[in-house]
């Protein structure tokens, strides 16, 4: 081996080890940088006063998505932890972000995409304006409203139009229960449909926290206290469970979202009490049983439903004998065929409620 060769090894060692110290670096740095970002965060999060300190800033959550863009190096949770944090904290400054047209179109899709996971109508209007300046993404709507790909919010240049009037026509919770009266109606609505799942917690045409509940009651404790900050971790913590041999096995970044043990592993429980009933759900689409299942408890339910601001989503408020009539109701197995179209209204095609929770045999 000619001196020069040699020369050229070291040389090119050297570089590596440069070029490796100092990913390692700032990958320490970021960490670092992160922490303490989400440490200020934390301690205003949990101050009851909100004096403890300042919320997240523009600045801050600008940061955050330069951490997040790190590449090799860094492998950090910041949309999960940021999403963790509460819309409280959370929304406003990716909101401000989103809305700062001197930024560039990445880093404002980024703060868009992580609002999706916020249960909160201002994320909506985030949406109408992105959709504004990108009339072909106007499919964006299926995340965060509860319709069809077929919708007509859906469709590029009228959608946006139309949506921003008629959402401003009435107050937020109930637009969003008329368009649950379309969708349940949807013939392209599955067994497993997010939106179903978000404001009426049904999955496969059941309760959801029923069905968990019956695998860990910690797991539906935990998803309570996430859905009262304002986001379901179902939704927010896919990149942590990927699907692998039928089980969801956590990955890391999880213990950076959950420093505390026991919320890490109730959200574990979480995941795998959902991944039991997805496989009941799948073997689920050979019938229509789900249907009719969902539509019964509607019909039934749809009069009591009202919205619950702690949850972000629909329960039923009634009194006691009727809640309790409807969860029986409920229980009852499918027996009958479900209807080509379900109506839900008073033209009698389906039951009424009153039919439905006490039948004349």
């Amino acid at each position: 081996m000619t001196r020069k060769i040699r020369r050229m090894i070291l040389a090119l060692a050297g570089s590596l080890a440069f070029a490796l110290g100092a990913g390692l670096l700032y990958m320490r740095v970021s960490a670092d940088r992160a922490g303490a970002i989400f440490r200020k965060a934390s301690a205003y999060r949990s101050s009851k006063a909100g004096t403890a300190a300042s919320p997240l800033t523009e600045s801050d959550v600008l940061e955050l998505y330069s951490i997040s863009q790190g590449g090799f190096f860094i492998h950090h949770p910041v949309e999960q932890r940021l999403i963790h944090l509460g819309k409280d904290v959370a929304l406003p400054p990716l909101i401000e972000l989103f809305d700062d047209n001197s930024q560039g179109a990445g880093v404002r899709y980024w703060a868009l995409r992580a609002m999706f996971s916020l249960n909160d109508p201002r994320v909506i209007q985030s949406c109408i304006k992105f959709v504004k300046l990108m009339p072909q993404a106007s499919t964006v709507f299926m995340v965060v409203l509860p319709v069809s790909p077929d919708s007509q919010y859906c469709q590029p240049g009228t959608g946006v139009a139309l949506l921003e009037k008629e959402i401003a026509d009435e107050p937020y919770p109930q637009f969003i229960l008329h368009l649950l009266d379309k969708r349940i109606q949807d013939k392209d609505l599955q067994a497993f449909d997010n939106g179903v799942m978000r404001w009426l917690n049904r999955y496969n045409g059941y309760d959801l926290d029923e069905r968990l509940g019956m695998a860990s009651a910690s797991a539906v404790a935990f998803r309570n206290a996430e859905l009262r900050r304002g986001y379901d971790p179902l939704m927010a913590y896919w990149a942590f469970f990927p699907q692998m041999n039928n089980n969801y096995v956590p990955k890391g970044g999880l213990a950076e979202v959950f420093p505390n043990p026991d919320e890490r592993e109730a959200c574990k429980k979480l995941f795998a009490a959902y991944k039991a009933e997805e496989v009941v759900a799948q073997h689920s689409l050979i019938s229509d049983a789900w249907r009719e299942r969902l539509t019964r408890w509607y019909t039934a339910a749809r009069p009591y439903l009202k919205w619950d601001p702690s949850l972000c989503r629909f329960t039923v408020q009634a009194d006691e004998h009727i809640v309790n009539r409807i969860r029986e109701l409920d229980r009852m197995p499918v027996t009958a065929p479900p209807p080509s179209t379900p109506q839900l209204d008073s033209t009698g095609t389906a039951p009424s409620p009153t039919d439905l929770l006490y039948p004349s045999n």
